[in-house]
């Protein structure tokens, strides 16, 4: 049975799909394609790009480019 915490995150709609353009990882390749629930703008860039800490579904946070957020 799922705890309470894991219960609510699951009742989240998506605010977009995750697309490993510009942040290229390893974490980043086996995220592509996911949702994400929540994105905090984080700053710019050294090139001027937004910067957002975004968290999937299974509650784990990733500093992802503004270009690899697809929102829906």
């Amino acid at each position: 049975m799922a705890g309470k915490d894991e219960q609510h995150r699951a009742d989240f709609t998506p605010l977009g799909t995750f697309r490993a353009v510009k942040t290229r990882d390893a974490v980043a390749r086996t995220r592509d394609g996911w949702p994400y629930f929540e994105a905090n703008f984080q700053g710019m860039s050294p090139t001027g790009e937004p910067l957002y800490e975004i968290r999937f579904g299974d509650g784990q946070w990733m500093l992802a480019a503004a270009e690899d957020l697809i929102t829906h």
